[in-house]
């Protein structure tokens, strides 16, 4: 997996107490890529730089 599981969940806390992230309560439906995946370019140099 690339990138942040953060942005799958609500912009909430774990409690008032807590400030945690809530992450691990959002379940997901997830099925195999059975297409050519193209390269992840996130960590590359902008194409207009």
């Amino acid at each position: 997996m690339h990138g942040n599981a953060n942005v799958l969940t609500g912009d909430r806390g774990t409690s008032a107490l807590a400030q945690g992230p809530s992450a691990h309560s959002c379940p997901v439906e997830i099925e195999a890529v059975t297409a050519e995946v193209p390269p992840v370019t996130v960590s590359g140099p902008l194409a207009n730089a």
